[in-house]
């Protein structure tokens, strides 16, 4: 999408829509701290897809848990409770 084609239906009619402090699309990463999101969305099939604003420091390496984190710590309680992997079990600190 960043490239300006739809990845769904190859259009090259896709729009961005840029979050300001004005126009606020965000998620909440902390109390603290949230990033502003920006969307890009295609014309002809309605598809979309949003990242976070580059424009913004929003620190979240320090706020967030890795996912490669997380999914080492669920194999780790699947192994030692004998859950098997398919089993939807999500480790939280």
């Amino acid at each position: 999408m960043r490239s300006g084609k739809c990845p769904k239906c190859e259009s090259d009619e896709v729009y961005l829509l840029q979050s300001s402090w004005t126009i606020k699309n965000h998620i909440t990463i902390s109390w603290k701290n949230e990033a502003l999101l920006d969307f890009y969305i295609c014309d002809e099939c309605g598809y979309t897809e949003n990242y976070i604003s580059k424009r913004y420091n929003t620190n979240i390496s320090e706020e967030l848990p890795r996912v490669a984190d997380i999914k080492r710590k669920n194999d780790e309680l699947r192994a030692r409770e004998n859950k098997p992997k398919d089993d939807d079990y999500y480790f939280e600190e």
